[in-house]
């Protein structure tokens, strides 16, 4: 799912759904930006309560490009837990380090 040129989040959650039955329990999201994961989600929509984590990235193309600032990259993932509070299970991908992870768990602090 990539909110930015994929379908929304509960489009792609519906069409799992059809393709297996219903049987996942939950979902998880890796290797997206941040602000492409939120453009995806629909607060309103059931689907968005499945998902239990994300691994995002910093960087913006995958892996080319510089990637956000840590404070900048853990603000913008708050902004995503806030739209998907299901998503409890949380780390880093392209273009994240330790400095990144440490401004997530920085912000979740401030959030609480």
């Amino acid at each position: 799912m990539n909110g930015a040129v994929g379908p929304r989040w509960d489009e792609f959650v519906a069409a799992v759904d059809r393709a297996t039955s219903c049987s996942a329990l939950g979902y998880g999201v890796n290797c997206g930006h941040p602000d492409e994961v939120a453009a995806g989600l629909d607060t309103a929509a059931p689907e968005t309560s499945r998902l239990l984590g994300c691994r995002l990235n910093a960087a913006r193309q995958g892996e080319a490009g510089a990637g956000d600032p840590p404070k900048s990259f853990a603000s913008a993932c708050v902004r995503v837990a806030k739209l998907a509070p299901s998503a409890t299970a949380w780390g880093g991908c392209c273009g994240t380090d330790t400095p990144h992870i440490s401004a997530l768990l920085e912000a979740w602090g401030d959030a609480a």
